[in-house]
C-alpha cells in the first residue's frame, strides 16, 4: 500500500475512533438535537451536538485534513522509533531485515 493510502485509511480510522468515543460522551448527531436552535454558522444552543459526528467519508475536505495530519504524525512517530515499535509488535526491526 502506498504511502498517501495508508494516510488515507489511518485518518479514516482515526476518525472513526473519534467518534466513538463522542457519542460514548453523550455527543449527539445534529440534525437529530431536540435542542436544535442555530445561532449562526457552526453555533448551537446545544453544547452536545458537533458538526463532524458524520462518516469520514463525508466530511469536508478541509476537516479531513485535520485527521490526514495527525495520521502523518503518527507515521513520522513510527519512522523514528521503528525498531522499538517493531520489537514491541514481536517483528523484526529495520537493522536486522536484511539478515
Amino acid at each position: 500500500m502506498a504511502e498517501e493510502q495508508l494516510i488515507e485509511a489511518l485518518a479514516e480510522f482515526m476518525h472513526s475512533a473519534w467518534l466513538q468515543e463522542k457519542f460514548a460522551q453523550g455527543f449527539h448527531l445534529r440534525l437529530t438535537c431536540e435542542g436544535r436552535n442555530d445561532f449562526g454558522p457552526g453555533r448551537l444552543k446545544c453544547p452536545w451536538c458537533h458538526a463532524d459526528l458524520i462518516p469520514y467519508a463525508d466530511l469536508p475536505e478541509r476537516v479531513k485534513d485535520l485527521d490526514r495530519a495527525g495520521a502523518r504524525r503518527f507515521f513520522a512517530f513510527a519512522r523514528a522509533h521503528a525498531e522499538d515499535v517493531c520489537r514491541l509488535l514481536g517483528g523484526v526491526g529495520p537493522k536486522d531485515a536484511d539478515k
